[in-house]
């Protein structure tokens, strides 16, 4: 920008009266609150469970599970025997263990934050040597030779060091925080079978979607089931998610899968998202496997990168396939986007709730659908979600705005009362519910949604703001960074931001805006009407002399541009320094200013 038109705007400021429009409000956003349920994400940052992690690769376990005979897990010696366990610093603060025995008794030397005890060994019912100590204690075994790992039963005592001895190959030994309760007993599992030391030998079964299959188990005496593969223990209404990467046969993709379980009167499941408030609709639905007192469920989906890997996989269940339920066993409602399926192909997608064809609503661009539901509206967009960041934001004009002083249309996250993604033709697309009525805006009327935009808070530059269904350009300003544009020419919407969601500005149809970029400096954007010549900026004041031509004209979309950065020291309302723009060289005002000041 030019030094004499800064000396201008600085002789307007002792003008002008001080003037500020906010539209703040019009920024608020409010989302209701979904409560997380207890499924784990494929990705970090994500909802957890005990059992996050737990990733397998390849088709699954052996159909049958061998004949298996619980073995002796007693630690024997024909001759005294010393065995250094842990000589580091562990989490738990032991930082030695050394256990001895000879063929009539043993001890361990525990040295924990420190202070050393030595405890005298004694065996358990179920075989292994205990030591159980005051700030810590120790179990060693025999480990089976059939078995492929091992876990301290109860669960909960989770031990802090678990594995082989050193030395000896068919020695295991346990290292656990003194407990509030004793080892009960060993869990063992391989060759496709689970047992305990005691002499338990699990009941298993293949629970599969035709993709993929896992073989899972379960104690009834115990009241214990998971999966047999690493002896996973799932609680009741818990989930396992993995990926699995499918043989070349067929197609070698990865796939994500959770398998639940369930309770004993689910009869089938759905595949749903872990993502709060998300569901699927159209979700594959799948028989559950009774076991014990339990029933699993399994299934899975294509790998899709972005949302696939952000949110994953989980199941509801149903008795009847009438009604559905959570994991936890709430009734899944059938209010909001979890009632709503949406059929048909990009161009013809049509939208039910409980058999009832929604009303579609008209005007809207490429791209973008929706739908009255009740006093409500379903707002969808063909863009599948790339980031966990990305929003669908609708786009709304409410009919008095103008009359109050602030703009027709704008970006109206405030609206939404839920965030989810629905499945089409095998794509899971964003969408979003939407409230209204007036009450949700005291201040106007209804509004009517003319479009949708997705917003990523975690993107830069052009990608944090696009209109859906709008190729984006890039304008020049004479400023170091660039200013952002997209159009949707069915609708007449353009969006302008420099890659700051919070500072994104929604227009519509010909007009002249300014942006404040704070520090008295202001973005002046217009998309001017027909062909025309250059532009030139109109000066409130007859004096100012403006030296035209001024600013830069762009093409993007297929519409000419008009755009100026400039610094307007003093002046909280650029119009007290500008009327607009003349677009056709009469010297009259076409486009008046309009401001925009972010929310801080």
């Amino acid at each position: 920008m030019s030094e004499q038109l800064t000396q201008e705007l600085r002789r307007a400021v002792g003008q002008a009266p001080p003037t500020h429009l906010s539209t703040g409000a019009l920024l608020a956003e409010g989302r209701r609150r979904v409560r997380r349920r207890r499924a784990v994400g494929l990705g970090s940052g994500v909802g957890a469970l005990a059992l996050v992690g737990s990733v397998w690769l390849g088709l699954g376990d052996p159909f049958g599970p061998p004949e298996v005979s619980p073995a002796s897990v007693v630690w024997e010696v024909e001759e005294p025997t010393t065995l250094t366990l842990v000589d580091r610093d562990t989490q738990d603060g032991v930082s030695s263990v050394v256990v001895s025995r000879t063929a009539t008794s043993s001890e361990a030397v525990v040295v924990v934050d420190g202070e050393e005890e030595t405890i005298t060994g004694a065996r358990t019912d179920f075989g292994a040597e205990l030591y159980a100590g005051g700030r810590a204690s120790v179990l060693v075994w025999q480990q089976p030779g059939a078995a492929e790992g091992a876990q301290v039963l109860p669960a909960s005592l989770d031990p802090g060091e678990i594995g082989p001895v050193q030395g000896p190959d068919d020695l295991w030994y346990a290292v656990l925080e003194a407990p509030a309760r004793l080892p009960e007993d060993l869990l063992f599992h391989g060759d496709g079978s689970v047992w305990t030391a005691g002499g338990e030998v699990a009941d298993t079964a293949v629970v599969g979607d035709g993709r993929v299959e896992r073989r899972v188990f379960s104690l009834p005496d115990r009241q214990l089931s998971g999966v047999v593969d690493g002896a996973e223990l799932v609680p009741p209404g818990d989930a396992v998610v993995g990926v699995d990467q499918l043989p070349w046969w067929r197609g070698g993709d990865d796939v994500d899968w959770v398998l639940a379980r369930l309770p004993q009167e689910a009869d089938r499941a759905r595949l749903v998202t872990t993502a709060p408030g998300r569901h699927v609709g159209g979700g594959p639905v799948v028989d559950t496997v009774q076991l014990g007192d339990s029933a699993f469920a399994l299934a899975s989906r294509p790998a899709q990168p972005g949302s696939g890997q952000v949110f994953g996989p989980d199941l509801q269940w149903s008795a009847d396939g009438q009604e559905w339920n959570d994991r936890d066993g709430d009734l899944v409602g059938a209010d909001g986007l979890a009632g709503v399926d949406v059929t048909g192909t990009d161009s013809q997608l049509r939208a039910t709730r409980a058999g009832v064809p929604l009303v579609p609503v008209p005007g809207l661009g490429a791209d973008v659908w929706a739908w009255e539901d009740g006093d409500e509206v379903v707002l969808v967009a063909d863009v599948e979600e790339k980031a966990p960041m990305s929003r669908l934001v609708p786009v709304v004009r409410w009919p008095d705005a103008a009359e109050d002083g602030g703009p027709a249309s704008a970006l109206a996250p405030q609206l939404v009362q839920e965030r989810s993604v629905v499945e089409v033709d095998g794509r899971e697309l964003m969408a979003a519910h939407l409230q209204l009525a007036q009450d949700t805006l005291a201040d106007h009327e209804d509004a009517t949604v003319i479009g949708a935009m997705v917003v990523d808070s975690s993107a830069s530059r052009i990608e944090a703001v696009q209109v859906v269904g709008a190729e984006p350009g890039t304008l020049e300003t004479g400023a170091d960074d660039d200013l952002f544009v997209a159009f949707d020419g069915a609708t007449g919407l353009w969006v302008v931001h420099r890659g700051d969601v919070g500072r994104a500005l929604v227009a519509d149809g010909p007009r002249l805006v300014g942006v404040e970029l704070g520090s008295e400096e202001w973005d002046l954007v217009a998309r001017l009407p027909g062909d025309g010549g250059d532009p030139a900026l109109v000066p409130v004041d007859d004096s100012m002399t403006v030296q035209q031509p001024i600013g830069t004209v762009s093409e993007v979309g297929g519409i000419r541009w008009w755009s100026l950065t400039v610094q307007a020291p003093g002046m909280d309302d650029l119009r007290d320094g500008f009327e607009g723009l003349d677009t056709d060289g009469d010297g009259e005002t076409d486009l008046p200013l309009d401001l925009f000041i972010p929310q801080s």
